[in-house]
């Protein structure tokens, strides 16, 4: 799964080019109920075939997969493919096919729960999905990975959303935030409300040589927002029916595209258009998910705006309660509600005076 970073400048990072020896295993083993983890230390691969022992089974039933079909995942620091490529692809994970075998990231392995559960169940789909999906396009096929994984691990469904959503919009003006914040006038009883707007834009990053490897011809970062959003709204209108149909039809497919797909499933593709469909279902939760992800750039963005203050700057935004406002919909978030907004904020005014 390419990990995708929304940011107000994403890096753009260009394909690996050449060959070279496989990575050798992970030194530790642990054999669980249901795969075979390998990792650098015990504690890490204990942990990742714990969580297997849990995913596996419901991943095997939700795709109707054979028990008999061997997991093995590979926990990686740094991720690789090849021994003696230096540089480490910007992907969390990936499935190797001709080996059987998932490699995931170690630095996502062993964090937040969620994160780790999802990539695990998004390399389980890719793994044991039926021949059926073959016609997908690789970009569909990815959507179909992250839908299905959500039914498994939906504690990080605003986590997905908001890696996805703003990668859908790479070719659109990117989002319009409202930014607004209270002011009292000479400590009067009087407080009005100032508001800015911001624009927060985002940049492809693309595939690497594994993503080249893996499925032949890359899959850019935007295709992988668009075909979530049209996979997702797929499984709304008919839990997923629609879109196997088209797949197993007769005479069966040589492909189903992005764009078959997204008239299936009523999804504008034209950057306006799209832009505006995904601004009216942007909920708050994946919002704050989005501010967290670049909260360097929006402490620098309000150490900016707000006015100064020589006081505790913590109390400063308590008092001033800014909040983000998408324009046009109805996510709304307040700045104290963002992971580590406040500390930020507090370092950059501590660091001016």
């Amino acid at each position: 799964m390419p990990h995708v970073r929304p940011r107000l400048a994403l890096l753009l990072v260009l394909g690996l080019g050449g060959t070279g020896c496989l990575a050798s295993a992970p030194p530790v083993a642990c054999q669980g109920r249901e795969a075979l983890v390998r990792a650098r230390d015990e504690e890490t691969a204990r942990r990742v075939a714990g969580l297997l022992d849990e995913l596996v089974p419901r991943a095997r039933a939700e795709l109707h997969a054979s028990a008999d079909q061997p997991v093995e995942v590979w926990v990686q620091a740094p991720l690789a493919l090849y021994a003696l490529i230096d540089q480490q692809p910007p992907t969390d994970g990936f499935y190797l096919p001709a080996l059987g075998r998932i490699h995931v990231r170690e630095s996502r392995a062993v964090g937040r729960e969620d994160l780790a559960t999802f990539i695990l169940a998004h390399e389980l789909v890719h793994q044991l999905r039926d021949e059926s999906w073959e016609p997908l396009v690789p970009a569909l096929e990815e959507g179909l990975a992250d839908v299905i994984a959500l039914r498994l691990v939906p504690q990080a469904t605003s986590l997905v959303r908001a890696l996805r959503e703003p990668a859908a919009l790479v070719a659109t003006e990117g989002l319009s935030l409202r930014i607004d914040w209270h002011h009292a006038i000479l400590d009067a009883e009087a407080v009005f409300t100032i508001e800015t707007v911001a624009q927060l834009t985002f940049e492809p990053e693309d595939v690497s040589l594994v993503d080249e490897l893996l499925t032949g011809p890359g899959v850019s970062a935007t295709d992988y927002g668009r075909a979530f959003l049209i996979v997702q709204r797929l499984e709304e209108l008919d839990g997923l029916a629609g879109l196997h149909a088209a797949a197993c039809a007769d005479p069966r497919p040589d492909v189903v595209t992005l764009e078959q797909a997204a008239r299936m499933a009523g999804v504008p593709l034209e950057p306006a258009a799209l832009r505006a469909w995904v601004v009216s279902r942007m909920d708050s939760a994946t919002l704050g998910e989005i501010l967290a992800h670049q909260v360097d750039d929006v402490a620098d963005c309000l150490a900016q705006l707000l006015p100064p203050d020589d006081g505790d700057p913590r109390a400063e935004m308590l008092r001033l309660t800014p909040s983000f406002e998408i324009v046009g919909g109805a996510a709304c978030v307040a700045a104290t509600d963002v992971p580590g907004l406040l500390e930020a904020f507090v370092e950059r005014r501590t660091s001016a005076r």
